[in-house]
């Protein structure tokens, strides 16, 4: 998969369309899940006072044992007025949930979470770490927008309601993506979504997770800004 990116890649875009960024990691433990959370939770309630159980911790372990999407599921949420810190038996995750800042100011974050998950010793087996971004344009039909071709026998679907979902390998990384004109924000604005996620399973150790992450970051605007077409980008106020 080659993706024809502009020239030079924005910093800024306005109106920012980011509406959530997810740092993922997904590992064996070294202990059991019980003490996890006790550990962690002395070193991070300081920093993200706002403490809750999620759903998940109310059904029973034999149906989450049986279901892989559960197993990589958080059980636990820490939050802030910045950031949302997610834990779970097997999973960890950073997430920016709105008004982004700027990667500056994420990567900071993602760097302390990390140091402090370091600290702690708990991941016994680093599995995949992945770096998602989901983009949403308000009252927009994104595939009016995006470079793609859209037919079916012949006849154009572009301003159908559509759903397009892929995953390929991408350099270093496996990428999957959604895109979407048929989203809700907030469970209420309608519009689009694009949604990429860039994961590695490779080489993963805590010494070079500040590398892929970074990596991942800058492939994710490869693919987000080389999908767009030039003039609709053009109207997004790309800063430089």
């Amino acid at each position: 998969m080659i993706f024809n990116k502009p020239e030079k890649l924005p910093k800024k875009i306005t109106p920012c369309p980011i509406a959530e960024a997810i740092v993922e990691l997904r590992f064996d433990s070294k202990g059991p899940s019980e003490a996890l959370i006790g550990i962690v939770y002395e070193r991070f309630k300081d920093k993200y006072p706002d403490f809750s159980s999620l759903p998940i911790t109310r059904l029973p372990s034999d149906l989450i044992n049986s279901q892989l999407n559960l197993q990589f599921a958080p059980y636990y949420k820490f939050k802030n007025d910045d950031f949302i810190f997610q834990l779970g038996p097997k999973c960890f995750s950073i997430v920016c949930p709105k008004d982004y800042n700027g990667w500056g100011s994420y990567l900071n974050e993602i760097n302390w979470v990390f140091e402090q998950i370091n600290d702690l010793n708990i991941v016994e087996k680093p599995l995949s770490l992945g770096v998602r971004y989901i983009n949403f344009f308000e009252r927009q039909d994104v595939f009016e927008h995006i470079k793609i071709d859209l037919a079916l026998s012949g006849n154009s679907l572009i301003k159908n309601v559509n759903t397009l979902q892929t995953e390929f390998d991408y350099e270093n990384f496996h990428c999957a993506m959604r895109i979407t004109n048929n989203s809700l924000y907030d469970g209420v604005t309608k519009g689009s979504s694009i949604d990429i996620d860039l994961i590695s399973d490779q080489n993963l150790s805590a010494s070079n997770y500040e590398n892929i992450i970074v990596a991942a970051h800058a492939m994710e605007k490869k693919c987000f800004f080389g999908i767009l077409k030039d003039e609709f980008l053009q109207q997004l106020n790309p800063e430089y």
